[in-house]
């Protein structure tokens, strides 16, 4: 029974991780705080969460039930957040049900990591999902920028776009021209723009043993469209995102190839393997050479955007919210506003009026640091660093391996983007992506043989 859990379990995560960024919602409780974005202040049902639902039961089966903390330095701090958010519901500045809110989806997600972690998913399956997922968003994103108009896939819930103002995200160039950014299949470039770069970053370090056949075939492909699903949404923080991810993921392999003394897992650590992994860049440099063939002149806009009223009301925007964080921070620095009351606490505000928009800071640090206090900032920018430190650790004891590097590359490129954006904790999508890293790394850890606790190294 257990076997046959796992087996189905690894083809419904695939299908799971299709359906997460779907931007297709059934809203079952609302509150009414307008202008403030509809899926910020009500607690919906998505697609990805029917699937959500199996897999918890199954994990819950294979585990026999029993509750496995390990590993502590990612369940603890997940479930301090947790425990802050609850206690946010009674100390709330504005709503405290807005907290009840977000108490509800951050459950969801706690209840799918432990069931993540309980299943221990096949490599296989979790390599192919990833792959598809590139693929499939590539092919959108692509097409979309191409077309530069929707595909017509609104029973998938894609964005009803066009390149006009106010049709769309776009970038301004000059004798009023503009270019519409490619949504994929994902409410938001930014968010398309954050949820391949972690993918990509994941596919480039994971290694699949059991099917070369599908790593010849599928992965150069779906490296190659992932890239271009990166590119295209034009999302510069994802950009930096994928950098960091990739970058830090081929230090941390290059020194654990110089430090390696022995056979490590399926011999993965070695100059010829090394040279395989370099191999994979091949297609993200032909990606990037077509991008710039197809979309040169909408790149030097983006790169040096033209003064005009969006650009500057976005800038200053960003501006303006993070003033108003610390504001917000200096009067609530132990219990902050509430869990999901950033945006309704801006309506109260006496300079309402300056707001060109009601949605929280474009950085989630400071958004947890306003909302949860300086113990849920603190306990972000753990999460945040924490999956370095592990890598750094897991190379030291020699017990780093693909699945892990992959995880941390991930989870380091959505590190990135928090700098710049909101979406990993103020938009459902976004914290369930999140969460799914966390995981990941997490099963990694717990099912390495023997389990790898991060500890310090021995002197």
């Amino acid at each position: 029974m257990t076997k046959l859990i796992q087996k189905w379990g690894g083809w419904l995560f695939a299908l799971w991780l299709l359906l997460i960024p779907l931007p297709l919602y059934l809203p079952i409780f609302e509150l009414d705080y307008q202008p403030y974005y509809i899926q910020f202040s009500s607690f919906s049902l998505y697609p990805n969460q029917a699937i959500a639902a199996v897999l918890l039961l199954g994990g819950w089966v294979y585990s026999g039930g029993r509750l496995n903390l390990r590993p502590y330095s990612l369940t603890i701090p997940l479930l301090a957040l947790t425990c802050l958010t609850f206690v946010s519901m009674f100390t709330a500045h504005v709503d405290g049900q807005l907290s009840t809110i977000q108490l509800g989806r951050l459950l969801i997600a706690l209840s799918l990591v432990f069931a993540l972690k309980n299943l221990v998913l096949p490599a296989k399956s979790i390599y192919l999902a990833l792959l598809l997922f590139l693929i499939v968003q590539g092919i959108a994103a692509t097409l979309q920028f191409g077309l530069q108009n929707d595909l017509g896939l609104w029973f998938l819930g894609e964005a009803d776009i066009e390149p006009l103002p106010g049709r769309g995200s776009i970038i301004f160039g000059p004798n009023e021209t503009y270019w519409l950014r490619s949504y994929g299949l994902a409410p938001h470039p930014n968010i398309l723009g954050g949820f391949v770069a972690s993918a990509l970053c994941a596919a480039l370090f994971w290694q699949d043993g059991e099917s070369p056949a599908v790593s010849k075939w599928l992965l150069m492909p779906a490296l190659f469209l992932g890239t271009l699903a990166l590119l295209f949404p034009f999302s510069r923080s994802a950009w930096l995102g994928a950098g960091l991810g990739i970058g830090f993921g081929l230090k941390v392999l290059v020194l654990s190839v110089i430090r390696s003394t022995q056979p490590t897992k399926q011999g993965w650590l070695s100059l010829s393997k090394l040279g395989s992994q370099l191999k994979k860049l091949i297609p993200l440099g032909l990606a990037i050479i077509l991008f710039w063939i197809m979309a040169r002149p909408a790149i030097q806009a983006r790169s040096q955007p033209l003064p005009n009223q969006t650009v500057t009301q976005s800038v200053g925007e960003r501006q303006l919210l993070q003033e108003l964080a610390f504001e917000f921070i200096s009067d609530n620095r132990v219990l902050g506003l509430g869990a999901g009351n950033f945006g309704p606490a801006m309506l109260d505000h006496p300079n309402r009026e300056t707001f060109p928009n009601i949605h929280p800071v474009h950085n989630v640090p400071l958004l947890l640091t306003a909302e949860l206090g300086f113990f849920g900032g603190a306990i972000w920018i753990w999460l945040m660093l924490a999956p370095a430190g592990i890598a750094l650790l897991a190379a030291w004891h020699g017990r780093l391996t693909p699945e892990l590097l992959g995880c941390v590359a991930a989870l380091l490129a959505l590190a990135a983007v928090d700098l710049f954006d909101y979406y990993s904790w103020g938009w459902p999508h976004g914290l369930t992506w999140r969460w799914m890293w966390f995981a990941l790394l997490a099963a990694n850890l717990q099912t390495a043989e023997p389990p790898f606790e991060p500890d310090l190294p021995a002197v």
